[in-house]
C-alpha cells in the first residue's frame, strides 16, 4: 500500500499492552520490522472460558 510518494511520514499507535523492554526493531532493504512482544498478564488475572 502506497500512502505517500514523497516526503517524510509518520505513523502512531498505542503501545499501552506492549513490553517497551523486550521490542526489537530491524531496517532491511526498505522493510521496517518491529518486533513488540505483549505484556505478561498480571498473576491475579481471571481466565473465563466461553462455549
Amino acid at each position: 500500500r502506497c500512502e505517500r510518494s514523497f516526503g517524510s511520514y509518520s505513523r502512531q499507535f498505542d503501545l499501552s499492552s506492549v513490553d517497551a523492554d523486550h521490542m526489537k526493531a530491524t531496517y532491511d532493504n526498505g522493510v521496517l520490522k518491529l518486533e513488540m512482544p505483549k505484556k505478561a498478564l498480571p498473576d491475579n488475572a481471571r481466565h473465563i472460558e466461553i462455549e
